[in-house]
């Protein structure tokens, strides 16, 4: 009941239900919390209760925009994120999470970052991860920008890093005339 008293930020009831030695709760409403931004609640809980959270917890606080969460769990939690974090916030334009997550955390990102930046169009998170060199410049991320109208990106890889694409994306079938 706990975890679903969290996961809908009803804080009230979560610390009524503590109160309840029998009342169980799990990883889920730390998690869950997280998600959905809930800070006072992220803090009650770890304040609170022993069970802690996941990995999700974080990655799914970047991917929804959520830095005061992100920044809260890394410096108070050791569960730490994968690389769905930065791959999430840069597939919905969360250049500031990408930004500290990859100042302050190791797991870094996976190409999807730049492939899923690319696909939604976020210019600014396709430009930052290219200049870090986190991420190689692929076919594949200029035709997702493409195929999802959004040209200045696909212009901007184009026009900046073509010579850099990686070379097994060489026999692809990119249609520079779209």
């Amino acid at each position: 009941m706990i975890d679903y008293a969290a996961e809908n930020g009803d804080l009230a009831l979560v610390k009524i239900l503590s109160q309840d030695e029998n009342e169980k709760c799990t990883t889920w409403a730390m998690d869950k919390a997280a998600e959905h931004g809930d800070l006072d609640m992220v803090k009650w809980l770890h304040e609170n209760r022993l069970e802690g959270c996941t990995t999700w917890g974080m990655d799914w606080a970047a991917r929804n925009g959520h830095l005061h969460v992100v920044q809260f769990l890394n410096e108070n939690r050791n569960e730490g994120c994968t690389t769905y974090a930065m791959n999430a916030a840069a597939a919905n334009g969360h250049l500031e999470i990408l930004k500290y997550l990859n100042k302050n955390r190791n797991e870094g990102c996976t190409n999807n970052a730049l492939n899923w930046a690319s696909e939604n169009g976020h210019l600014e998170v396709v430009r930052w991860l290219c200049r870090m060199n986190l991420v190689y410049i692929s076919y594949q991320s200029i035709c997702l920008a493409k195929k999802y109208n959004h040209h200045h990106v696909a212009e901007y890889l184009i026009r900046n890093y073509i010579t850099r694409v990686d070379n097994h994306d060489k026999n692809s079938n990119l249609d520079m005339s779209e």
